[in-house]
């Protein structure tokens, strides 16, 4: 369930965005690395170089952004299914998120590398990790436009206790001109 809460009324907050389909997690498989979190762990940190990814077997774990001053700025529960760290491996660009794996949560990783050969030798792997990505993007566009669309405040709850902190600063919605209409 994700942990997102409109003042009064809870966000909209799709955590499906990362759930891959059936494919892409058994493609994967063969050349990963199980890993069993005993207790909760970091699979990575927002900002390191992407060593791989994650798939999520079973139990859950939850990504958290933070802003440059340490607030957090979103965070997503992800459950059995999801694939983490997928934009950065594929990029080669640095995580954008800090992945927490939960207490008894088994993941299976993939490096970036195993990643890349998987891919070019099986480029029908290729749509299902695109709609992935792009269902990540629509998701992080969305929660944008919750988050300043209302102009109410939104609050996050921390992963691991009941206390709220800062989601974002209030911006107004942007005021619309009006269309200008057409001479006939």
């Amino acid at each position: 369930m994700p942990v997102y809460q409109r003042k009064g009324e809870r966000m909209r907050l799709n955590s499906y965005d990362f759930l891959a389909d059936h494919e892409l997690i058994e493609a994967l498989g063969p050349g990963s690395k199980p890993l069993d979190c005993h207790e909760d762990c970091i699979l990575f940190m927002q900002g390191e170089e992407p060593a791989g990814v994650y798939v999520v077997q079973s139990g859950e774990a939850a990504l958290v952004m933070r802003s440059d001053s340490g607030g957090v700025v979103m965070c997503v529960e992800a459950g059995p299914g999801s694939i983490l760290g997928l934009p950065g491996a594929i990029a080669n660009q640095p995580y954008s998120m800090t992945a927490l794996a939960r207490s008894g949560s088994r993941t299976k990783f993939t490096t970036s590398n195993e990643l890349r050969e998987l891919l070019a030798a099986n480029p029908a792997l290729y749509p299902p990790i695109l709609k992935l990505l792009a269902a990540e993007v629509r998701g992080a566009r969305q929660a944008i436009l919750d988050s300043t669309g209302s102009g109410s405040l939104i609050s996050v709850t921390s992963i691991h206790a009941d206390e709220d902190v800062p989601f974002s600063a209030i911006i107004p919605p942007p005021t619309m001109p009006k269309q200008a209409k057409a001479r006939t």
